[in-house]
């Protein structure tokens, strides 16, 4: 039983040794992957030969300290020789030397192995073992005397002695003083003889036993089997200690056969030597056995150095990769949503403030302003109100929208706080997400890789398809999603999420809800993106800390500006987006053309107009022809049957101007009176300014002259002459139809008209020309003589002349030629005119048309008329 308990425990004793060499290995690998998962991207190479050379350092650095710890050789001996004393201790029959006694060798053989990387030499081994225990028995007495033999006859005679000296034998035998006779049978060959029992002494003993001998057979026995099985793996190590304790007895038994023929054997002390070798020999075999296996073991890390250091290389060195990129590019993406919520805010509070103001900022409510404070203003003021008004528009306009803009500036401080604290928020969480996976070796490179494992088939697995995985993963972190056990990503490659990440995320900050909401709308970053190394691509995203901070604290400035200048642009244009002035005063048109959507400018409901008042005419350069006098008239109360002035001096009829403009509104005369306009006030404080500064000058007045009346006294003569045909007339009328013959109607013999007919038309065309030029006020008084004078008109106004009425029967006037009567009459006309209280308005022309004939003495009417010279413009005879 108890040899099955020492089989079990050699057993044992070497599966441990296995497992132990097994463990190294797996030892080894963690040792070097505990090595790896200390390089994170902070101290990893950037160049794949440095990480090469680097792993492999750690590599060799391993092997020597594996190699330290498992070589421990004289503990190994210690145990390989106790192993061995206990088992042939069990195995032997025969009673073993004492422990301390074997242990006595350790030391010896502790220095046997002279080299740590090869294994040891069986046969150099047993040899030195072999002399040792020659050298330590060289003193011992290995012969003891068989006491109980009854035969005591030496018979040696021609028996072969193996572990005996013969010839020293022989000597102590004579020196005994062996009887001759006995010497003699003991020498003769084959002659059988009785001999005494021999005594010998001690020193005798040692000289007659080969010790050498003994051991060198004991050697030639043990280093066959030792040999044979310490590269047997699958050797019965009982089995080898049984062979030896075999060759131990069949040593002492041949010893004890030839000490037997004179009657000693071999003693305790012999058998104790014999065991020790045995013991030694078989601590050896362990031994060597044993280092053998951790060599192997050594060997077998060794070979495995290349497939580790690709295996391991990844994980020394960051391999190219796109994580300060993605880092970047999410930043960017987080500073266009915060800047896409921060001005989402800007709109929201300019447009509610603006919805407050808006009508602070009407064209018409800015010209009105101006309006009333023209009263108080200086006259530099004044002129530009007059003739740069825009100028003033545009200034007025800026002055209120940097009230407003100042008014708003509080609460977009505000607004822009807000958004700078939600991004310092996100900086605090990448940073504890950092801190979080520095503990969890997040920041380790081979973190991705270990992080996730394909599910199914691998063949459709890509490379990059792990790092797409961690992108996807980091961003269900930010939006608060589950920790998913599996992730299935665009190539419809599924993984399996280790509950690693599901614990790290477990200690990483809440984000809220503001947060992951602006992380939710820019998810398309990460559909597509990828995560290497994932504390690589932390570091890079906080090192975007403080830069992206500058940015959100200057770029406000720049998106209130922008959207400041949007709204700007869009009422500035609202202000100064109509240009047109009015073509009667010049004033510029103060309409809010944008509040009428549903017409065109200057259409229907939404023309041009001044409701704030139409200006002074004069006030754009408008004069009366006549006078050079400024027009004080205003649009508003100018009637459709007058006469303006525009350009040049272009007379129109105000109905037909006003239909030449329809796209103006010319105001209402009804309510002119109820509008509060600065315009009287402007014109007697600059009034005399602007005259000068128009060219050609006009003349400044504060009240119009009554405009000129052009009275035009035709003086005809209706006598027989002017009515006898045109051949016979004088050359006045030749002469007045040959350079008019060319506008007279065609169907007209000028041959044969009389000159009364030629005169009629003369006067027609007289009138033609004044209503083609829009003289209205003129007044026509026609006298027609012969021997009397008749008036047919008298300051009748263009369109009362009835020139068909002029042809009156002859005998009316008389067919003479009376001066005097019509100059009588002309006297009397301007003497009504002097009487007329609005005499001073009239301009008075007479136009005395005759054939030259008189038949009066017609002197004295014509000094008389002289009187009137004073009221005459012109005295014309034709």
């Amino acid at each position: 039983m108890s040899n099955i308990f020492e089989s079990w425990k050699v057993l044992g004793f070497f599966q441990s040794e296995q497992t132990k060499n097994e463990q190294t290995i797996k030892d080894f690998e963690t040792k070097l992957r505990e090595k790896a998962m200390k390089v994170t991207y902070e101290n990893a190479q950037t160049n794949r030969d440095e990480a090469r050379h680097m792993l492999e350092n750690e590599f060799n650095n391993l092997i020597t300290e594996v190699i330290s710890i498992t070589m421990n050789l004289d503990s190994l001996w210690k145990r390989s020789l106790e192993m061995a004393f206990s088992l042939l201790n069990t195995l032997d029959k025969s009673e073993l030397p004492t422990y301390d006694h074997i242990s006595a060798y350790l030391t010896f053989l502790q220095n046997l192995d002279s080299s740590e990387a090869q294994p040891i030499s069986i046969d150099a081994s047993l040899s030195k073992i072999c002399d040792t225990c020659i050298a330590r028995a060289s003193g011992l007495d290995a012969l003891d005397s068989l006491s109980h033999q009854t035969d005591t006859r030496v018979q040696t005679h021609g028996k072969p002695c193996k572990f005996f000296d013969k010839n020293k034998l022989d000597i102590i035998i004579e020196a005994s003083q062996i009887n001759q006779r006995q010497r003699r049978l003991f020498s003769l060959e084959g002659a059988p003889q009785e001999q005494e029992s021999l005594v010998l002494s001690h020193e005798q003993r040692k000289e007659i036993v080969k010790l050498p001998e003994i051991f060198k057979t004991l050697e030639s026995f043990v280093k066959p089997i030792l040999i044979e099985k310490q590269d047997d793996k699958l050797s019965n190590d009982i089995g080898v200690v049984q062979k030896i304790i075999t060759a131990v007895d069949k040593i002492t038994q041949d010893f004890n056969n030839e000490g037997k023929t004179f009657s000693y054997c071999l003693s305790k002390e012999g058998r104790d030597a014999l065991s020790i070798y045995a013991v030694l020999s078989i601590g050896l075999y362990f031994y060597s056995r044993c280092k053998t296996d951790r060599l192997n073991t050594h060997k077998r890390v060794n070979d495995s150095k290349a497939e580790l250091v690709e295996k391991f290389l990844p994980w020394f060195f960051i391999t190219e990769n796109d994580d300060m990129n993605m880092a970047n590019k999410l930043i960017q993406k987080i500073s266009s949503a915060l800047d896409k919520t921060f001005e989402l805010h800007i709109k929201e509070l300019i447009n509610s403030k603006l919805d407050e103001n808006i009508h602070t900022f009407y064209r018409s409510v800015i010209i009105g302003e101006l309006g009333d404070e023209a009263y108080d203003a200086e006259d530099s003021w004044l002129e530009k109100y007059v003739l740069e008004p825009e100028k003033l528009i545009e200034g007025r306009f800026k002055e209120k929208w940097t009230k407003f803009r100042m008014d708003l500036d509080d609460e977009l401080s505000k607004i822009s706080y807000k958004v700078l604290s939600r991004l310092m928020n996100i900086f605090d969480a990448m940073k504890s997400v950092k801190e979080v996976a520095e503990k969890h070796d997040g920041n380790s490179l081979y973190f991705v890789d270990t992080l996730f494992e394909p599910c199914g088939d691998q063949s459709s697995h890509r490379p990059s398809d792990k790092r797409n995985c961690m992108f996807q993963l980091f961003y269900g972190y930010l939006v608060g999603d589950q920790v998913p056990e599996r992730i299935t990503i665009r190539n419809y490659v599924t993984y399996s999420v280790k509950s690693h990440w599901k614990t790290m995320v477990a200690e990483f900050p809440d984000l809220d809800i503001e947060i992951k909401q602006m992380f939710r709308s820019i998810q398309n970053v990460f559909d597509a993106g990828t995560i290497s190394y994932l504390g690589n691509f932390l570091f890079h995203l906080i090192d975007q800390n403080s830069k992206t901070e500058q940015t959100i604290i200057s770029e406000p400035k720049s998106l209130i500006d922008t959207n400041f200048k949007e709204f700007h642009d869009r009422l500035i244009k609202q202000v100064l987006v109509c240009t047109e002035k009015c073509p009667c005063c010049k004033r510029i048109c103060d309409a809010d053309h944008h509040l009428d959507i549903n017409a065109p400018i200057g259409r229907g409901s939404n023309r041009h107009c001044c409701k704030l008042g139409h200006q002074i005419r004069g006030m754009g350069g408008i004069r009366f022809e006549s006078t050079d006098e400024a027009s004080l008239l205003s649009c508003e109360i100018i009637k459709d049957t007058d006469i303006i002035v525009i350009t040049k001096n272009e007379r129109k009829i105000w109905k037909e101007f006003k239909e030449e403009n329809l796209d103006w509104d010319f105001g209402d005369p009804r309510i002119r009176d109820t509008l509060k306009t600065p315009y009287s006030h402007i014109w007697n404080r600059i009034g005399e300014q602007l005259c000068k500064k128009y060219k050609p000058k006009i003349t400044f007045v504060k009240e119009n002259s009554p405009s000129k009346i052009s009275h035009l006294i035709f003086v005809c003569d209706h006598s027989g002459s002017m009515n006898n045909e045109v051949a016979n007339q004088k050359s006045f009328w030749n002469s007045f139809w040959t350079k008019s013959s060319q506008n007279v109607t065609a169907n007209s013999d000028k041959s044969n008209r009389t000159g009364w007919e030629c005169l009629l038309e003369a006067v027609h065309r007289f009138i033609e020309i004044r209503k083609n030029r829009l003289c209205m006020n003129d007044r026509i008084t026609i006298i027609l003589f012969g021997n009397e004078a008749k008036r047919m008109h008298n300051q009748d106004n263009l369109e009362s002349i009835d020139l068909e009425g002029l042809n009156i029967n002859i005998d009316i006037c008389g067919a003479g030629t009376n001066f005097s009567a019509a100059f009588k009459m002309v006297a009397e006309t301007l003497e009504e005119v002097n009487r007329d209280r609005e005499r001073n308005r009239f301009q008075q022309s007479v136009i005395f048309m005759t054939d030259g004939d008189p038949q009066d003495d017609w002197t004295a009417e014509l000094q008389n008329l002289c009187r009137y010279r004073k009221g005459l413009k012109s005295f014309s005879i034709h």
